[in-house]
């Protein structure tokens, strides 16, 4: 008969006193290959080890028995041959440590192992019933045994992989990826897209978040186990039960600076940084704060230039290596208007209300606009309040806008709807103070729509001003003023702008792209 059994591979091993306070870095070391269980064996006073290992053995995952014997060699025989009596019924495979001190010693014979094998370890105890083979594994060969006990044959490990006793080097890398939020905006779904290229190449993933949401559900759908802890951005990341269960920490926003007060070891991280200078300092991000984080094993990639440059003057000491910008699905449609004679050329901006979106600046470029020209145009202006929207902001943009004829205020809209939006338009206008990249800019150029942007922008390094969009000074509205006449003087040469900035998002922020990035720059740091 089959049994049903908890664990694939436990893990046996005899501890010694020098050894305890590497055993938990040990411990989940062998569980990122694979191991569910573990057996920990010692002699004399093991209440050292015990508190090494408090949050596995509370979690069940391990398990510290003390072995009476008079001499270690005398207590590992003792501790193997009480381990295979206790895993019969809990893991299907044992591998045991310290057995290839036995299989690889110098001069041993078949023979000499079948005895060893034969008096030290109980084998038959392991063995299902119904007859069949039962293994003994290490993470470098595997001892098979027939009927009765007897030892048939030693085999490589090349030999463990084809039976699929023992996942080696082929088996899938483990990711975590953390999160501060489960909301469905910016960062969360830029780390969903993360997620489904992971997942498309073979990792295994994990999502651990500080505040629940509805993106659980979409992470839920792909079979990704979301955990939810209000202290994950509070906790050091080496002091997480779980930190060297994985290959690679994938640590989303610079919200979870927390997790790097203390000096990581051998689990690398990838710290995936979104936020503009402004939002650094709303979390206390400064130098003080910063020059405390440890770099080691963490390698950190902003999402623009922009990104990169406000985290590193707010941490000059923490080295950041590059630039991971995201990616934007392709929604093209060939919808886009061609503008009939006497229709007018309509200029879009869209975004929460609040000061550092710049609507002010728009609003006031409008003003500057000659009469004439202002009466030809159309100015769309997408969004509403928000949760940082600053008191009394909403109200000034509200008041301003009704001084213009030709600007229509219009309500936050569904994706959907923005997408035909965008086929409506001539132009799109980025008059942000601070942004570290815009996804609404980048969804417009993959609509062939041409971008007026601020350079305060992380899009606007992507884009030649006057050639794929226009660039203009942050929060200089006569700048912004005379681009927007220029793109009405040259409408004519909009279209062809349009298909450039369609170049520009194919190059630097289509979905492939992005997932040729992300897996490029995994790979580097596992």
């Amino acid at each position: 008969m089959d049994y049903f059994f908890a664990h694939e591979i436990g893990l046996c091993a005899y501890v010694e006193e020098r050894q305890f306070d590497q055993v938990r870095r040990w411990v989940a070391w062998y569980r990122r290959k694979g191991v569910g269980f573990c057996y920990l064996y010692g002699m004399g006073d093991l209440s050292r080890l015990r508190q090494q290992l408090q949050d596995e053995i509370l979690a069940g995952l391990v398990v510290v028995i003390n072995i009476n014997a008079s001499e270690d060699g005398t207590a590992k025989r003792k501790a193997y041959n009480d381990c295979i009596g206790r895993v019969r019924y809990v893991c299907r495979y044992l591998a045991i440590l310290e057995v290839g001190e036995y299989l690889q010693g110098p001069g041993k014979s078949i023979s000499e192992l079948t005895a060893f094998f034969s008096s030290n370890i109980s084998a038959l105890l392991f063995e299902r019933e119904g007859g069949g083979n039962c293994y003994i594994v290490n993470p470098l060969m595997v001892v098979e045994f027939g009927d009765n006990n007897q030892l048939l044959r030693i085999k490589g490990y090349e030999m463990c992989e084809a039976k699929g006793l023992l996942v080696g080097h082929k088996r899938p890398k483990r990711i975590a990826l953390l999160s501060h939020v489960m909301a469905r905006n910016g960062a969360p779904l830029a780390l969903l897209s993360v997620a489904k290229i992971l997942k498309e190449d073979g990792y295994e993933l994990d999502v651990y978040s500080v505040v629940p949401g509805p993106m659980e559900e979409e992470f839920k759908a792909m079979g990704i186990h979301v955990t939810v802890d209000p202290m994950l951005h509070g906790r050091p990341l080496v002091d997480q039960i779980w930190y060297h269960s994985y290959d690679l920490i994938f640590v989303n926003t610079a919200v979870m600076a927390g997790c790097f007060v203390k000096r990581l070891d051998d689990t690398p991280v990838l710290w995936w940084l979104h936020e503009s200078k402004s939002i650094l300092k709303w979390c206390r991000l400064d130098e003080k704060f910063t020059s405390n984080l440890k770099h080691d094993r963490v390698y950190a990639f902003g999402v623009s230039e922009v990104a990169r440059r406000d985290f590193k003057e707010m941490a000059p000491d923490f080295p950041v290596d590059g630039i991971l910008t995201l990616g934007v699905s392709d929604s093209y449609k060939r919808a886009r208007r061609k503008r009939q004679q006497g229709e007018p050329f309509v200029f879009m901006m869209s975004g929460t209300i609040e000061m550092r979106k710049g609507q002010d600046i728009f609003l006031e470029a409008i003003g500057l606009m000659s009469e004439e020209e202002r009466r030809k145009c159309e100015f769309w202006l997408v969004g509403g309040r928000g949760q940082s929207t600053q008191k009394g902001y909403e109200e000034r943009i509200r008041s301003l806008a009704v001084k213009y004829p030709e600007v229509k205020l219009i309500d936050f809209q569904l994706h959907e709807k923005m997408l035909e939006l965008y086929g409506k338009i001539d132009v799109f206008v980025v008059p942000s103070r601070e942004e570290t990249l815009s996804i609404v800019a980048i969804e417009a150029m993959m609509m062939e729509v041409p971008c007026i942007l601020s350079d305060g922008t992380g899009v606007a390094s992507f884009v030649e001003d006057g050639i794929s969009g226009f660039i203009f000074h942050t929060g200089h509205a006569s700048d912004l003023s005379e681009k927007m006449m220029m793109a009405v003087r040259n409408a004519e040469n909009v279209h062809v702008m349009g298909q450039k900035s369609r170049h520009v998002y194919e190059k630097n922020f289509h979905q492939n792209q992005f997932a040729k990035n992300v897996l490029s720059k995994i790979e580097s740091c596992i």
